[in-house]
């Protein structure tokens, strides 16, 4: 368990994210790849070490691309205003799970130190969007990197990460049930997508993000 020194809250997770990449680039450089997830997801760890193996996965940031609006409304839960952030949308990782090529990772570090536009509280948007931007790292999205709740044991082996329970109980069933099911159930073509192959990249260069200066 790692302990920082600033306060445990929901508009700190900057911090904290800002944090673990620092403590993994002192304990982790003899690692290909960093998986940062939050502690609600499933990780198939059999066929995410599989494709590590195999090296299907490009230099940057892997996971779940997603472009969405910026929120202006200031009771929003995720309310962005314009001073800190102009454009009207974010190109991001979406932050339940992604992985990083640890060769990118002292790039990505030392843009926080050169970037001097507002920290913004939304964790995700910042590294995986603004930052990622600002030290030119490239994003790719692949459907392995899944939002889903059920029971369908073909959806989670054919994953690599797996999001949207709304509670920890419902994600706990669902995993207790993969393990039970898996070893036992033929998932053939079952489920369309989930192949690590399928990935698409979003360059920095053609997605830039325009952000607020202080």
């Amino acid at each position: 368990m790692l302990q920082f020194a600033f306060t445990e809250n929901y508009f700190n997770i900057t911090l904290k994210a800002i944090a673990e990449l620092n403590w993994s680039a002192r304990h982790c450089n003899g690692s290909a790849y960093l998986l940062r997830v939050d502690d609600d997801v499933i990780v198939n760890v059999p066929r995410l070490s599989a494709a590590i193996a195999e090296g299907k996965f490009r230099p940057g940031l892997t996971g779940q691309v997603e472009v969405t609006e910026a929120h202006r409304e200031p009771a929003h839960k995720w309310y962005m205003p314009p001073r800190y952030y102009h454009a009207d949308s974010y190109t991001f990782i979406k932050g339940f799970g992604y992985l990083l090529s640890t060769d990118r990772l002292p790039k990505l570090l030392a843009s926080m130190g050169r970037y001097r536009g507002f920290v913004l509280d939304i964790d995700d948007v910042y590294v995986t969007g603004v930052l990622a931007d600002y030290a030119k790292i490239d994003r790719h999205h692949d459907v392995g990197f899944r939002h889903y709740c059920g029971g369908d044991v073909c959806v989670l082996e054919s994953s690599l990460v797996i999001y949207g329970c709304a509670f920890s109980a419902e994600a706990e069933a669902m995993y207790e049930e993969w393990k039970r099911e898996a070893a036992s159930k033929d998932c053939g073509n079952e489920v369309d997508g989930g192949s690590v192959a399928e990935t698409e990249t979003t360059s920095p260069n053609n997605n830039s993000t325009e952000v607020g200066e202080p």
